[in-house]
């Protein structure tokens, strides 16, 4: 899932926490009609560490999102991969008239690249995230 699917799951328990004590009364109200009954809810509104915790919860994503960005940006040198189009540079290479050793040079580079590749950690962790790499690798 993407970090801005995290965060509003996060943020979507963090209400939910909070909700469900609006149907919870306080102790010993037993006597006191329902209507005139205060919930939990009321409490945990006017209580600033709850306030606070709520708050360092809805917001927990934002600072690892800069350091998520920071470590996909290693993978912006592949992407002449993606975006270059395969029929072009090849169309490309070859009306420079190629000879051997281009063709050897062009190679290497290749090689190169799919050992960086495969160099890359499968698994990188950043705070609570475990960023999986395998399937980009694969499709780099």
């Amino acid at each position: 899932p993407s970090l801005h699917e995290i965060q509003r799951s996060i943020n979507r328990c963090g209400v939910a926490v909070i909700d469900c004590s609006r149907a919870m009364w306080q102790w010993g109200q037993q006597a006191i009609p329902e209507g005139e009954r205060k919930s939990f809810f009321d409490v945990l509104g006017c209580d600033l560490e709850i306030i606070k915790v709520a708050l360092l919860l809805t917001g927990a994503l934002h600072g690892t999102k800069s350091a998520v960005v920071q470590y996909l940006s290693i993978f912006k040198k592949y992407d002449w991969l993606w975006k270059e189009d395969k029929d072009t540079a090849y169309k490309k290479f070859i009306s420079r008239n190629p000879n051997t050793s281009d063709y050897e040079i062009e190679l290497r580079r290749f090689l190169l690249v799919e050992k960086d590749v495969e160099n890359l950690i499968q698994y990188h962790s950043i705070g609570a995230l475990s960023l999986n790499t395998s399937n980009l690798k694969l499709q780099l």
